[in-house]
């Protein structure tokens, strides 16, 4: 059922035709919904859907376009975060963040309390509010009780609770169960279906399919920024809901070249790997082959390629020619020819340097040109601008200046500093994660045919991580699915489709 808004008293929010724009994407195209007191409304929809950037438009964290957002009939201007909290808007983050050295209820309590408040203890007066709302939240334990010793799903209830001592009408939980377990799913469900009784209207964001037509009293469905549809409970099954999330694509097949391709030998082999609640079995890559690595938000495919390049501790086995590297160490990574370009761009750039001083900063190996750069433990400026100059030329790096910070070119130049650095460290295996995130149309199509290039060569192989499925379609050899931190699917280009990846993502 398609929705249609309908301007009217008695709603705790409306959304009416909200627009967001950036260089040259649409990310949200005259939005409009109402949240009734009480009410659990799920917005659900694809990865690049506009989820994030409504929630950011909601919260105070971007201002749109165009529309209007209105709380309990007034039309309202967020300008900060702070704006969108006074007026009555509060949200749960994905990422459960807390100030581990201090008691919940102080942390519960922080940034509203008086200066000369004890770091340790709450004051009496705030001592009854906080335990009433963490009682509220379904948590079993007390304001005293260190953070430090609390589960991931108890300090998800710190954070609801945390809300509910604000006042306000309106709550966004943005994917609240996705570091949680079954079991700790289902209670904070629970804690979610009690908000009813207090008249607050939640805002539920999550890829849980199962878990949005469990708890919801409305569904939304966001595709390329758009509602395209909404639904009243009962209304739509989880398999209709895949549909609609994906139809556009419905009969999209891979566009990647379906002639028989041959690979070099065997380069990658991950076996059993484990890490930050993520596990994959078996990963293999061979010479001039791109694997592709995908999922949903919070699936495990970003843990994974972290552990692979040595950022993060992880249990398993990782193999580059049949060698074993070492856990938990970018060095020895490196020293295996393992290099990762991450999806954050300040850590994929260093801003406030030189184009020239990004593409030469590799220690991964020491080619004949960076034998230039560590000679008698001098830089060799001249070698270097060369180098970079044919970096620039080769990848139409704008503006065609060496000596321009990095910080100051747009996302899509970044992301080719980024991968000219990784061309130049002539690693083996090559990981890029979410490549295009961010950035327009035009640059995507050029990174993409800079990484059909980069894997070129029989003795390079190529890990795209990414949760854009039709990028994965266009570029991947063989593609891997991750679900709630486990392999869902694999399968060679020519058997995927985008609404299969879709169906394996969604738990």
């Amino acid at each position: 059922m398609t929705q249609t808004h309908t301007a009217g008293t008695g709603f705790a929010l409306e959304v009416v035709g909200l627009t967001k724009s950036f260089p040259g994407v649409r990310a949200l195209d005259n939005v409009s919904f109402t949240v009734a007191p009480g009410e659990v409304h799920s917005l659900v929809g694809e990865n690049g859907a506009g989820k994030s950037t409504l929630i950011k438009l909601l919260t105070g964290v971007y201002t749109p376009d165009s529309g209007d957002i209105r709380i309990n009939g007034k039309s309202v201007s967020f300008r900060s975060p702070g704006a969108a909290r006074a007026a009555g808007v509060s949200a749960v983050p994905q990422d459960v963040v807390v100030v581990p050295g201090m008691p919940v209820g102080r942390n519960i309590t922080l940034g509203t309390e008086r200066f000369w408040v004890s770091r340790s203890r709450l004051a009496n007066r705030d001592h009854q509010a906080v335990n009433e709302a963490l009682g509220r939240a379904g948590a079993r334990f007390t304001p005293d009780s260190l953070a430090d010793s609390m589960t991931v799903s108890e300090l998800r209830l710190v954070q609801i609770a945390q809300q509910l001592l604000k006042p306000g009408s309106v709550l966004l939980l943005d994917e609240p169960t996705a570091v949680l377990s079954e079991p700790d799913s289902e209670r904070l469900l629970d804690t979610i279906r009690d908000l009813h009784s207090h008249g607050r209207a939640v805002i539920y964001i999550s890829h849980r399919l199962d878990e949005v037509l469990e708890i919801s009293d409305r569904i939304t469905v966001l595709r390329d920024g758009k509602v395209v549809a909404s639904y009243a409970r009962g209304e739509v099954t989880r398999s209709e809901l895949v549909e609609v999330m994906a139809r556009k694509r419905g009969t999209t097949q891979a566009v990647i070249d379906k002639r028989e391709k041959s690979y070099g030998p065997e380069l990658f082999r991950l076996q059993n790997v484990e890490c930050r609640g993520a596990f994959l079995d078996t990963l293999t890559a061979h010479g001039g082959q791109i694997v592709g690595l995908t999922g949903i938000q919070g699936s495990g495919y970003s843990e994974l390629v972290h552990a692979i390049a040595g950022w993060v501790p992880r249990t398993g086995t990782v193999e580059v020619d049949g060698r074993p590297i070492s856990a938990g160490s970018v060095l020895a990574a490196r020293a295996a020819g393992i290099a990762l370009v991450p999806a954050q761009r300040e850590a994929a750039v260093v801003g406030s340097s030189t184009v020239r001083q990004n593409i030469v900063l590799s220690p991964l190996s020491k080619t004949k040109d960076h034998e230039w750069f560590t000679r008698m433990g001098f830089r060799r400026p001249t070698q270097e601008k060369s180098i970079a100059r044919r970096y620039i030329d080769e990848l139409q790096i704008h503006p065609r200046d060496a000596e321009a910070t990095a910080g100051s070119l747009s996302g899509g130049n970044q992301q080719k500093v980024a991968l000219a650095r990784l061309l130049e460290s002539n690693a083996r295996v090559m990981i890029v994660e979410e490549p295009t995130q961010g950035i327009d149309v035009n640059a995507k199509r050029e990174i993409i045919a800079l990484l059909r290039r980069a894997a070129e060569r029989p003795d390079r192989t190529v890990i795209v991580a990414s949760a854009e499925f039709d990028e994965l379609l266009e570029i991947a050899d063989v593609i891997h699915v991750m679900k709630l931190g486990r392999p869902s699917a694999s399968y060679p280009n020519h058997e995927a489709t985008y609404n299969r990846m879709l169906h394996d993502a969604l738990p």
